[in-house]
């Protein structure tokens, strides 16, 4: 599968309070551990490596300690790395404080602008010598600039082109620039930024959502209330399954993933959303930015 997208490097400094500071009433948090893990896209790939597919990933990272780290990372995964380097350009970076499972503070460090029109150039190059060994692509939006109008509407010719299914975990913007493209998905806020006005039945939303962003089908992911499908043959929900720990990050990227290595093995919809749920209650009961492995999915399945 070919993944493009917004690569980011989601780092987390783990710890203890262990007292109010005198300088200034805020807790002082003693750092026992540092972890780092690839975050946007990058996550979607190493989802898509943990369930026993093959990724090949096209990004843009700066020219720094961060987008070296990230790409060793993904390499160390087994992701095929065919990202672009936009010198000047830092690598998004999210830092998450966390204290005894609590996470009390993110500093995010990036520079939200539009690729410019040689980095740009450069990623259709990327994405055009990658296609031929792929059998699925999906673009994972985080609008930090990366994903533009035109790059949407270039891919989707591309894929048009090539016969290849498109999937895209969205944003409200960017899900209507991929017109013909084969799924998107949304979580429920996003939605409602798409559609306006919401009708109350998940289902109803979801269709609302396809028919705007006029792609084959569409999944809106409801949070503990589950998920939502449509599709041009039909609809239907499927509730989350519970957990003990509810940790969303990463989630939305497991779920397209699901559905895309299913959707493109010849998997229905309804099978599809059910084994996206099945793995979304794994990562969502893991503390940060995780994915669910083939043995943990079919563990419970």
């Amino acid at each position: 599968m070919l993944v493009i997208g917004d690569l980011m490097l989601d780092v987390y400094l783990w710890g203890r309070p262990t007292r109010i500071s005198p300088e200034s009433p805020v807790m002082v948090v003693e750092i026992e551990r540092e972890t780092k893990v690839p975050g946007g896209a990058a996550n979607v790939a190493n989802n898509v490596v943990a369930l026993g597919g093959r990724a090949t990933v096209v990004g843009v990272v700066g020219d720094d300690p961060e987008g070296r780290s990230l790409l060793a990372q993904l390499g160390e995964a087994g992701a095929v790395d065919a990202s672009v380097v936009e010198p000047g350009r830092p690598t998004t970076t999210k830092t998450r404080l966390v204290a005894q499972s609590q996470q009390l503070m993110r500093f995010d460090k990036e520079r939200v602008i539009a690729l410019s029109e040689i980095t740009e150039s450069a990623v259709r190059d990327a994405v055009m010598d990658a296609m031929p060994e792929t059998d699925a692509v999906l673009v994972s939006d985080y609008a930090k600039g990366v994903v533009s109008p035109s790059l949407a509407e270039w891919l989707v010719a591309a894929c048009h082109s090539r016969k290849l299914p498109l999937f895209l975990n969205a944003k409200p913007a960017s899900a209507r620039w991929f017109v013909g493209a084969t799924l998107v998905t949304v979580n429920r806020v996003e939605a409602e930024g798409i559609v306006g006005a919401p009708p109350n039945d998940p289902v109803a939303l979801a269709d609302a959502v396809r028919r705007a962003a006029g792609t084959e089908s569409a999944v809106v992911t409801l949070g503990s209330g589950g998920m939502a499908w449509s599709s041009s043959s039909g609809g239907g929900s499927m509730p989350a399954l519970p957990v003990e720990v509810y940790d969303v990050a990463g989630a939305g990227d497991t779920v397209v993933t699901v559905l895309a290595l299913s959707l493109t093995r010849g998997a229905s919809m309804d099978q599809a959303t059910k084994l996206a749920s099945v793995a979304a209650s794994i990562v969502v009961g893991k503390l940060g930015v995780a994915t669910a492995s083939a043995d943990e999915l079919a563990s419970r399945v």
